[in-house]
């Protein structure tokens, strides 16, 4: 059963982390100002980040 954790940065980025292997799977990018909301469906395979660039963004997981 893989585990992942999803971290926000001040520069502007998302993180994807395999907490088996404590490596960094992705970086995603988009947004122009700090994100200050990070969500995760249920089944997890959506994630959604809100930014104070007045924006939400939607990506699909793909390391399930």
């Amino acid at each position: 059963d893989n585990h992942f954790a999803y971290t926000t940065a001040i520069d502007k980025t998302v993180r994807v982390w395999d907490l088996g292997t404590m490596t960094q799977l992705a970086l995603l990018n988009g947004h122009l100002d700090y994100i200050y909301a990070l969500a995760l469906t249920r089944d997890g395979r959506t994630l959604a980040t809100a930014s104070a660039d007045r924006t939400v963004s939607g990506a699909l997981r793909a390391c399930a």
